[in-house]
């Protein structure tokens, strides 16, 4: 906190109105120093979780005492307030786009961004969108949250006001590395707002993966919220217009002739589950 804090200052303060500038008021150059350290430092912190355990032992099935559950998982409250307060500075992307007749919103993010626990989570910025289908209250938010659980599941929320608002919702979800093909995939849907991304598969911690949350709407602003490039302006025509759309109108069906067809890489996880009785 005491380096960011200071990695802030230095860059922010600014000696003809001794001030503090915002962050979007400073240099490109300032910033992308911030943006730099941040995630370096981000990274550390993430190291240092994973090879101490912290999330294992704030669980506290090792103690007996109560306190030391609370010294950990005070740990990484603090790393999660940590990769939320920096978002801002360190924003891959999180953008709204129109692409024919539905409202697609785009989240990226790497893992060392996503905090712990559904009480801090994450949230993406806030849009306004018109969407094709009745609505009780017209125009409707649009946002999304995630986090991890004490493991690799990413879990993906999407808030609208209404239950009916979730009935069009489809995510298209891409991993991509630097100087790699990318791959498509689809996440594990568990209800109607929430889904789950098994990222066992990271093992570079600059992988991103992108969100494609797509609705039948439109927006009329488009906000190019984006500080890194990870080729996601040349991919949105190619993963939401298949087909005209097909796969928001058909749903799953057609994201299966979709992987069969297309010659597009395609990631794909593969869970175990050990059902025989222990002895």
């Amino acid at each position: 906190k005491i380096q960011m804090f200071c990695t802030m200052y230095t860059n922010c303060y600014d000696q003809e109105s001794c001030t503090i500038l915002p962050f979007d008021k400073i240099s490109e150059g300032h910033q992308n120093i911030i943006r730099d350290i941040f995630k370096e430092r981000l990274k550390d912190l993430q190291h240092l979780s994973e090879v101490n355990h912290l999330e294992y032992y704030a669980e506290g099935i090792t103690f007996q005492f109560p306190s030391s559950k609370i010294q950990y998982q005070k740990m990484v409250d603090d790393i999660d307030h940590i990769k939320k307060t920096t978002y801002s500075s360190i924003i891959i992307k999180d953008t709204i786009y129109t692409v024919n007749d539905y409202v697609v919103k785009v989240w990226s993010l790497k893992s060392f961004m996503v905090p712990e626990g559904e009480n801090d989570a994450l949230f993406s910025s806030l849009n306004i969108i018109k969407p094709t289908s009745v609505s009780p209250s017209g125009d409707v938010t649009f946002q999304a949250s995630i986090y991890k659980e004490k493991g690799k599941n990413w879990i993906l929320k999407v808030h609208l006001p209404s239950e009916e608002d979730y009935e069009d919702i489809v995510i298209i979800c891409k991993y991509q590395e630097l100087d790699k093909n990318q791959a498509i995939f689809l996440p594990c849907k568990i209800d109607n707002k929430t889904w789950r991304v098994d990222t066992a598969f990271i093992s570079n911690p600059d992988g991103i993966i992108s969100f494609f949350v797509c609705k039948p709407g439109n927006t009329e602003i488009n906000l190019p919220l984006a500080v890194e490039n990870d080729q996601s302006n040349n991919d949105i025509d190619t993963l939401v217009s298949f087909h005209n759309s097909e796969v928001m109108k058909n749903g799953f069906a057609s994201c299966i002739e979709i992987l069969e067809r297309k010659t597009y890489n395609v990631m794909t996880v593969i869970g175990f589950m050990n059902l025989t009785n222990s002895s």
